[in-house]
């Protein structure tokens, strides 16, 4: 298994609309106004995703329901809510990891991976 610093923007989307804490796993929606920025401002709407970190540098999503044979769904859906939002794909890996600009210039890392029989997407700062 491969476990890199890279996050995922896929998963940024759904897990923008539940919030959970550190550690645990809460089915409770939330809106995207309880997350800091730059997330706040992406806007993500993915259905099942939960956000499991999210900090100004950080955020990390799990999507339970995503099969690892299909990590290339949460990837797409965070890359796509990205380009809706002025952020510009500097490279990727597509459907596992790449490298973003959000539209004030600061470059984040992403990566979606599969995690027992789960996916996760991180995306943080570099």
């Amino acid at each position: 298994m491969r476990f890199r610093s890279v996050t995922v923007l896929s998963v940024l989307f759904s897990l923008l609309m539940l919030s959970v804490t550190c550690g645990t796993e809460s089915g409770q929606q939330s809106s995207d106004d309880s997350l800091p920025e730059p997330w706040k401002s992406l806007n993500l709407d993915i259905d099942g995703a939960e956000v499991v970190r999210a900090s100004s540098g950080e955020l990390q999503l799990v999507f339970p329901f995503i099969k690892p044979e299909q990590m290339n769904l949460p990837y797409a859906m965070i890359l796509d809510g990205m380009k809706k939002s002025g952020w510009e794909v500097i490279e990727q890996d597509y459907g596992k990891s790449g490298k973003v600009q959000a539209p004030g210039g600061k470059k984040y890392g992403m990566e979606v991976f599969a995690q027992d029989r789960r996916v996760v997407a991180t995306i943080w700062a570099l």
